[in-house]
């Protein structure tokens, strides 16, 4: 079987079970993200410090933080817009309610945008290394694919023949492997056949079990 292990080690280092880039990837994304968190918390603190005003609870249509464009934006009453200086992203459907960026928070949340932007163009870098390590091994991987589905064919056909008692016709040709001993229920099998009546003296002749490929 071809050794994969070096490319499974470079993919499992970048990516988690999941699938996402991890942050120690790269030094550049582990700075980006370690910067993106720190933003969130400081416009955190200023959102919180913003909505214990009173002046800016009596404004507010929903005390709850939304998101537009993907902007911390509080829910203004449209008359009350001016306790709330800020940018004005989007309007409700019925025009009653503002949804604005308080000023507090533009310029963080501007330079979290650029890093989201960094962030992605350094995922994407990542990514496409690792798609081309994967087409360099390309054929090992193919090889070993091929590999398995001849085992795992081979496998259920002895596994079938040892529930059934069933023998391969003379005439058919030899599969390309042969089983001298194997786990559990399935236990041997000749090269030209998978017979149950193997399982009794596949003890006394196999020390451990092993499979070898044929020709």
């Amino acid at each position: 079987m071809p050794d994969l292990a070096p490319l499974r080690e470079r993919i499992e280092a970048c990516l988690d079970e999941k699938g996402v880039v991890r942050d120690e990837a790269s030094p550049l994304l582990a700075r980006v993200r370690r910067e993106m968190g720190e933003l969130n918390k400081k416009i955190d603190g200023a959102v919180r410090a913003l909505l214990s005003k009173s002046a800016v609870k009596a404004a507010l249509a929903d005390p709850n933080t939304r998101r537009r464009g993907g902007r911390i934006v509080l829910s203004v009453r449209t008359g009350n817009a001016g306790k709330v200086p800020g940018i004005v992203h989007d309007r409700s459907n019925t025009g009653e309610t503002l949804f604005i960026e308080p000023r507090e928070i533009v310029l963080p949340g501007n330079r979290l945008a650029e890093l989201a932007s960094e962030e992605r163009r350094e995922i994407e870098r990542i990514l496409l290394e690792l798609t081309r390590a994967a087409l360099d091994e390309r054929p090992r991987i193919e090889a070993a694919c091929g590999r398995l589905a001849s085992l795992e064919l081979a496998l259920v056909a002895a596994s079938f023949a040892t529930e059934t008692g069933a023998r391969c016709s003379p005439g058919i040709r030899a599969p390309r492997l042969a089983f001298s001993c194997v786990r559990r229920d399935i236990r041997c099998s000749s090269r030209s056949c998978a017979r149950a009546d193997c399982a009794r003296s596949c003890q006394s002749t196999c020390g451990s079990p092993r499979i070898s490929t044929c020709s």
